[in-house]
């Protein structure tokens, strides 16, 4: 709710017709993807390194590179 990208990730999604549902489990599994990229390298998290339009591979990098 008070993070900004992923507000703005989830609007997107709605607006693309998902449903409520299907639009929180999307945002709650691309915050799970930057979790387990922060463990693997164990750094913290940043919200304004992360954009809601990277993938998962990219969320990883941008994320983890300090």
């Amino acid at each position: 709710m008070r993070d900004p990208s992923s507000k703005t990730y989830y609007a997107g999604l709605r607006q693309r017709g998902h449903s409520y549902a299907r639009a929180l489990r999307s945002v709650a599994d691309r915050l799970l993807r930057v979790l387990i990229a922060m463990l693997k390298h164990g750094s913290l998290f940043d919200s304004a390194r992360t954009s809601p339009s990277v993938g998962a591979a990219a969320a990883e990098e941008v994320v983890c590179s300090s």
